[in-house]
């Protein structure tokens, strides 16, 4: 899963190494905590950029709006040749930067202290003290919190970072956006975005800044270190379990209206880690997944060759465990309709899942900042709006 960072954050920001309610229906639309010390800062990216720059060194359907180079030094080959897909069906042309943001974009810095409203401050769940890891949370600004608690939104980030990667020199949690986009911005939203972690390495336990599971914070593409032996995901399932409960708890959660959110790596994960086993498939009463999915052999991405997620016979297994989860998939081009398909193909369209491509070309988390050519942004914002009235 690779996410894009467009073209401009325009000035420095600020980065950190049930549904019990089913709706039995199939719908398609048919789309022709403690606070670290330290907080790093990234350099401004640029203002503008070519859409289909030929400096973009992965072959995917119209490269992301931005030039690798203008990042820092530019990717040295298109080794991650996994992201190369058919782009012969599709149509669309508009970059996501040509469409002016309609609400305040990006998402706000992070700080430092304790959570409040209003800013996205960075932390750390209890019991992980002791490790280097840590999630970004927004407290709403709203003063009327309903009477079941604040909605969560619990958002995965995307993927491949490092010099003159695509999300600057940091991927965390920090590099997020879809929950600020889907509704943070309104401030009527808890907002939690969470790491994927390295496997368990004590008090080396980090973040990992591309898939997740290993034994360094490296990328699992080109880890010698990243094998069958010690790959787990099961740091990063213990992680989101934590911070999501103590989250609900401290804060005035409503465990009834918690949606998983991601794009790329992150749209990916909310069923690669949201549906990893029965307990943290209960958490969720939504999933918004943005441009790919855990959908072997349609994608097949380097986790799936680990035992530990048994190929397509366990994506399928954990497509059940979030069966009765509403899910609306988006993104470029065609993904949206091929997640749609893996669901149909494998009998996981039993509730209600809606498929709606956002018209934009490019592979870019942005998208939730300005409207789509196709509505899908405010169509996403209504569907999770609608399924909790």
């Amino acid at each position: 899963g690779f996410s894009s960072g467009g073209c401009s954050l325009g000035g420095a920001r600020a980065m950190w190494p049930r549904l019990k309610r089913a709706v039995w229906v199939f719908f398609i639309v048919d789309f022709g905590l403690t606070a670290p010390s330290t907080v790093y800062s990234q350099a401004s990216r640029p203002q503008s950029c070519p859409c289909n720059s030929s400096a973009w060194p992965w072959p995917m359907c119209g490269p992301a709006c931005f030039e690798a180079g203008l990042l820092g030094p530019a990717l040295a080959a298109p080794t991650p040749l996994h992201h190369a897909r058919d782009c012969s069906n599709c149509t669309d042309t508009v970059c996501t930067m040509s469409v002016a943001a309609d609400i305040g974009f990006p998402p706000p810095t992070t700080t430092e202290g304790e959570p409040r409203a209003g800013a996205r401050v960075v932390a750390t769940a209890a019991g992980w003290d002791h490790t280097k890891v840590y999630h970004t949370l927004m407290l709403p600004t709203a003063t009327s919190r309903p009477s079941t608690g604040w909605p969560l939104y619990v958002e995965f980030p995307g993927n491949y970072c490092g010099p003159g990667g695509p999300e600057g020199p940091d991927c965390g949690s920090e590099w997020t956006m879809q929950g600020w986009g889907l509704g943070a911005y309104r401030g009527d939203v808890l907002w939690l975005t969470l790491p994927f972690l390295t496997a368990d390495l004590g008090n080396d336990t980090a973040v990992q800044f591309a898939w997740w599971g290993c034994q360094s914070s490296g990328d699992m593409d080109t880890d010698p270190n990243c094998t069958n032996a010690t790959y787990t995901p099961v740091p990063t399932v213990n992680y989101t379990l934590d911070a999501v409960r103590q989250t609900l708890a401290r804060y005035d959660g409503d465990p009834n209206h918690v949606v998983l959110l991601g794009h790329s790596r992150g749209a990916i994960a909310t069923q690669a880690i949201g549906g990893y086993n029965d307990e943290i498939a209960s958490l969720w009463t939504q999933i918004v997944a943005a441009s790919h999915f855990d959908m072997p052999p349609v994608e097949s991405w380097p986790y799936n060759n680990q035992q530990l997620f048994g190929g397509i016979a366990g994506a399928v297994a954990r497509g059940q465990r979030i069966a009765h989860v509403p899910k609306f998939l988006t993104g470029e081009c065609t993904l949206a309709l091929q997640a749609l398909g893996w669901h149909t193909a494998n009998n996981l369209s039993t509730i209600e899942v809606v498929a709606k491509r956002t018209g934009f070309r490019d592979h870019t988390g942005f998208w939730v900042g300005r409207p789509s050519p196709t509505g899908a942004r405010d169509e996403a914002r209504q569907w999770i709006s609608n399924l909790f009235k």
